[in-house]
């Protein structure tokens, strides 16, 4: 075992404020790069901005693979023809028409 030095702690080892890596000082970092194919848009609801088409918002819903994704995945629905409200009526419209009721009533 080497044997401890000024610089190193009980263990040996050297404390944190001594390590050194090298040329290893902190920059800021690099402001992001203009795409000149591509215009800086924002979404007018969320004020989100994008500035390549990578980032708009919905872009990997729109690739190849989702939608073969979702194709397959409709397929595999089973009753996707059939309605609920064929059965039991619209929820919403019947909310609506119990509505329209009450305030005829009142």
């Amino acid at each position: 075992m080497a044997p401890a030095t000024a610089i190193s702690n009980s263990n040996g080892k050297r404390p944190h404020t001594n390590i050194s890596n090298g040329d290893d000082t902190a920059s800021a970092p690099l402001p992001p790069r203009p795409n000149a194919d591509f215009a800086v848009k924002t979404h007018a609801a969320s004020g989100y901005r994008w500035d390549r088409v990578e980032d708009e918002p919905g872009y990997g819903w729109k690739s190849k693979k989702a939608q073969d994704e979702m194709a397959r995945a409709w397929e595999g629905l089973v009753h996707k023809e059939c309605m609920v409200g064929a059965k039991y009526g619209d929820p919403i419209e019947i909310a609506e028409k119990e509505r329209a009721m009450m305030q005829g009533t009142k």
